[in-house]
Order: C-alpha cells, then structure tokens, then sequence
C-alpha cells in the first residue's frame, strides 16, 4: 500500500509517508519516532494521522476513519484518552496544575503549538513530563496502544529530556513516542540516536495552491500567488489566506526597516531597526522568515532571474525592496537563519535581533566592495 494512499488527506512528503507506510505493513515502526522538519509543513498532521492508525482498534493497523477511537484523535479538539500531550509552558502554567488546575478539556494542538512557538522561552518542565511518561507504563484504555505527542520537543530540558531518555532505554511493549521538532541537530544526540527520524520539507507552490483552493475557496490566481509568498508552507499558507493584507503590512514595515538600516550602514541605524522590530509584539520567528524572503528576493533580482520566482512577483519592480549585492544577500540569508536557531534556543530576543541587524548593515567579510 502506498504512503498516498494510507496517508491520503496530506499533500506532499511522499517518501516519508511512504516510508511510516512501509514501517506500518511490516510491523516494524520504532517506539520512537522525531518527525522533524520548518513549522507549518504538516508534521503535526501526520502525527495525528499516524496516531489514529495506531490506536484504531480495526486490528490490521489501519484507521477506519469512523470509530469513536478515531474520531476523538482531532488536531482541534483532541479527547483520546491514550493520547498523552507533552508541550512547552510557563513555569508558572505547571504550578497552577500542581496545585488543583482541571487539565484542558479538549486541547487545540495547533492552538497550543502556535502559542508555544511566539514564545520561546517556554520549556518542556519535569515535572509534566515525568506524569505523561509514567501513564505510558499504563494499559491502553480503548485500543492496543499508548501514545505520547511532544510537540517542540527541542525545548525539552535537562531534566525532562532525561526522564524521557530513561524510558526509552526500556518502552512499555505498548508506548508509542512521538516527537515534533522544527530542527533535529537542537535534540540532544543521545536522544536521537533512540529514535526513528522523518524529515517533512517545505512543499511545492502548486501542491500550496491546490490545498488553498479546496480548503480556502480561493480563486487560482489569488491562491498561486499566496502558495508563493507562503514559502512552501501549508500553516503559514492558510494564516495568509485568512489575512493577507495585516501579512503584505508587515512585510512592507519590515522592508522599510532593513532597506533604511542597510543604506545607513551604521551601528546605531541596526540598534534601531532591532528596537523597532522588538517593539512590535508579534511573532519574531515569523518576522525574520519575512526578511530572509526580502533579502532572497533582493539576490534574485540582483541575479537578473524572471519574477515568478521571487516569493512576492509583485515587488520584482519594487523600489522598496532591500538593494543588496547577490553575493551579500547569500551571506545574509545564513545570517538570518543562524538568528532564527538562536531564538529556538532561547537566547534573549533582544540581543538576536541586535547581532542580526549589526551584521546586517555591513558588507560579510570576503566581500568587500564585489559587483
């Protein structure tokens, strides 16, 4: 049976769903699995999917679609009792539960990943995860199975991080693990050495298009154009087509801030640009995926290539956009990935944006003044 087939509500990723299909027929998936890969790309989806495989009491490890076990495992509204969640809080989140706080009725996954991602010094605490490894010693309620869903599980700490370590040197016969991650080299290498990793890359404009046609009803052209802006991005695809005028706001906000800062050239016009970035209270992840499509679009247009393939077409013509040389755009977009990771290891959001905005103004070294 093909992943397409077994997995068919999911676009895109056809050998790695290929790959948890073949693992499914031989009876021969890990106890642990990290589905890995940028936010917004459907790991989410497939962990969900692959749960209800699993915990579909069918008994040919193949969800039916239509039983009460299948349809409490739901993204939105998850009520499966074998479906442990472990995710990243506030310190003082996880005091509230100890003392007395009711658990989330039906917790919203995507909800709860979103929150958890705007927020990057939240962590995975001990003490939650010590309680969802232990219920996976437990037998199931309604099928064959335990599940526990980690989601950022990069943000495990020493402690938790252990405490799943432990388990699995010796899992429960029963226990599925299943850990989502933006970036495999942030988990520790003992832990991924336990693991069975699936990558889920960025997918192509046109499987983009053809979800938001069918999901969103929006017209063709409206949709390839969002596809392209999304960056290959189901999640950030789908946030677009609910707003994207508040999307093309911010991105000319933020051209405006790093056209004006890279043309000043000065260590005070990058603090500047960093203080007025950090004082919108958004998403910064978000907002530094935007400049590397700014800076991408700059080198791509600096390199004389045809407008479709710029993320914005719109703006192949733009004055507003940052006018840098390809060979520093290129240098600039490791720069800006290099911040992102800094932020998914929590260093203080201030000082990234800082470093990033001071390397920004000025030419990378080996440069110099190249045409």
């Amino acid at each position: 049976m093909s992943g397409r087939t077994r997995f068919a509500g999911l676009l895109g990723h056809h050998r790695t769903l290929q790959a948890l299909t073949r693992a499914l027929d031989e009876n021969r998936l890990s106890p642990a699995l990290i589905f890995h890969g940028p936010a917004g790309v459907g790991k989410l989806t497939a962990a969900a999917e692959l749960a209800r495989h699993l915990l579909c009491p069918s008994g040919d490890g193949r969800a039916c679609g239509a039983c009460d076990s299948c349809r409490r495992v739901n993204p939105g509204s998850l009520l499966h009792p074998d479906l442990g969640l472990l995710y990243p809080k506030r310190k003082e989140d996880a005091s509230e539960k100890a003392a007395g706080e009711a658990p989330l009725a039906a917790p919203d996954l995507h909800s709860i990943q979103d929150e958890a991602r705007k927020n990057a010094s939240w962590r995975i605490l001990a003490d939650p995860a010590r309680e969802r490894l232990s219920q996976l010693f437990l037998s199931p309620s309604m099928g064959r199975r335990r599940i526990l869903l980690v989601l950022a599980a990069e943000r495990l700490q020493e402690e938790s991080g252990n405490a799943l370590l432990k388990v699995l040197e010796e899992p429960p016969p029963t226990a599925v693990l299943l850990l989502l991650c933006e970036n495999l080299t942030a988990l520790l290498p003992t832990l991924r050495s336990r693991c069975q990793a699936f990558r889920f890359g960025t997918l192509s404009r046109e499987d983009v298009a053809r979800l938001l046609i069918s999901e969103s009803g929006l017209p063709p052209a409206q949709a390839r154009v969002l596809a392209s802006l999304s960056g290959g991005r189901i999640g950030r695809a789908l946030a677009l087509a609910r707003d994207a005028a508040g999307y093309r706001e911010r991105r000319a906000e933020l051209s405006r801030v790093l056209g004006e800062a890279h043309e000043l050239g000065t260590a005070a016009a990058a603090l500047s640009a960093a203080a007025e970035i950090q004082a919108k209270d958004g998403d910064t992840l978000e907002d530094l995926a935007i400049l590397s499509d700014l800076i991408r679009d700059s080198m791509l247009r600096g390199c004389g290539c045809p407008p479709r393939l710029l993320t914005d077409p719109a703006t192949a013509s733009d004055k507003t956009l940052p006018a840098f040389k390809p060979q520093e755009a290129a240098a600039h977009l490791v720069r800006v990935e290099r911040a992102r990771e800094d932020l998914r290891r929590y260093v203080n959001r201030q000082l990234a944006l800082e470093s990033l905005f001071l390397d920004l103004v000025k030419s990378p070294p080996g440069l110099g003044s190249v045409d």
